[in-house]
């Protein structure tokens, strides 16, 4: 976020067309009748990394809510009580999509408005992060149609059930154009299946559908699907044992004041820990940080270098949390240009010098790829 001002510079008053992507399509021909019958099954003796605090992390990302409205909410109220709620968490952009991507890519890379976008393969993400300590990972998504659906949304008629802008994975090429990665990201018609046959990924990325997450409806809604969702697997401690639950919104209903989220964390914690309050600060950049920091993963040079870590995670993780802005009603408002609105800007070059919020410094894949990369980009890394 702090690179918006450099960027408003370079783009000066001449804003030239958003650019035009073409679409992925996975390999293979797929039927939305059979989407319940699509199974990815992980190994019954799939490899566990263990992590410093957890060893299971399940982030669930409903849609709009101002703070304070969510807050005062019954069922989100009972699932603080929980668990730790944190007062001082922000979106980091004023439309969806964008806060989508920076928690998997570490950036908004200048999305201003919910379309269909495509970031390059030469742009890492969290899903390589995770790979290199083998922790297996899935997104699932109520309402998707079938495993790796490419289209805008579904149904394509009507009023949509799923959206393309609220599946940040598919706007990603390196993780596109891997049969191995795309698999992974499947209907939440599936989840109960891989609960059942105990055959589940470590790291998981929940999303219900329009209704439920609030888009066509209200938080009264979403925060009644998120209670009913989360409530079977915190009713006691053989189910939390050794997992993190984070619930969160993507962004600010309102557009007049500070995008403040709702933001509660539940699992394994201490007794005393439940029913409490974290006024740290933290972003949507401080989930990619916090799974790096738990994991010790390497980092992908963006905003997951600076963020925050969770301080429930980082207590094992011992990293210094030092960003605290000073936060005023314009925070995060944009919109912001970057290389998804600008024909005229670059891609954000990583921060190759980045230490990282794990123990395993920058990813390889990002040194590789970038090492070359012009260092004109330099003015405006402000914020890596």
């Amino acid at each position: 976020m702090f690179l918006n001002s450099a960027l408003l510079l370079l783009a000066g008053s001449a804003m030239a067309d958003p650019r035009e992507f073409s679409t992925i399509i996975p390999t293979g021909t797929f039927n939305p009748a059979a989407a319940t019958a699509v199974q990815t099954e992980y190994p019954k003796d799939h490899h566990i990394a263990k992590g410093r605090l957890v060893d299971q992390i399940w982030h669930i990302v409903l849609d709009n809510a101002d703070y304070d409205d969510a807050v005062n909410n019954p069922d989100l109220q009972y699932l603080a009580s929980k668990g730790i709620l944190l007062d001082n968490y922000y979106a980091v952009e004023s439309n969806s999509q964008a806060n989508y991507l920076a928690m998997i890519g570490g950036d908004t890379f200048g999305l201003t408005e919910e379309r269909f976008v495509s970031i390059p393969s030469n742009v890492s993400t969290l899903v390589e992060s995770l790979e290199t300590n083998r922790v297996l990972w899935a997104q699932y998504t109520e309402d998707q149609p079938f495993t790796a659906f490419t289209g805008w949304e579904y149904p394509t008629s009507g009023n949509a059930s799923y959206s393309r802008a609220k599946n940040p994975f598919v706007a990603f090429d390196s993780v596109m154009e891997k049969p191995s990665r795309y698999n992974n990201l499947r209907a939440l018609a599936s989840f109960e299946h891989d609960i059942e046959k105990h055959r589940f990924p470590q790291w998981k990325f929940i999303r219900p559908n329009l209704d439920h997450d609030g888009t066509n409806t209200n938080l009264e809604t979403a925060a009644s699907w998120v209670r009913n969702f989360i409530d079977p697997y915190i009713a006691d401690r053989k189910h939390y044992h050794r997992k993190l639950f984070i619930i969160t919104f993507a962004r600010a209903s309102s557009n007049t004041g500070p995008n403040k989220v709702w933001t509660c964390i539940l699992g394994d914690m201490h007794e005393w820990e439940r029913n409490t309050r974290d006024s740290n600060y933290y972003d949507h950049y401080s989930i990619p940080a916090s799974t790096i920091a738990n994991y010790d993963l390497p980092s992908l040079g963006r905003y997951d270098c600076s963020a925050n870590v969770f301080h429930i995670i980082n207590v094992k993780c011992h990293q210094k949390n030092l960003m605290n802005p000073e936060i005023t009603d314009n925070y995060n408002q944009g919109p912001f240009a970057g290389y998804l609105s600008d024909d005229s800007l670059s891609l954000p070059v990583p921060n190759l010098n980045c230490e990282g919020r794990g123990h395993s410094g920058l990813l390889r894949r990002v040194k590789k790829i970038w090492k070359k990369a012009s260092l004109s980009y330099a003015d405006w890394q402000v914020g890596y």
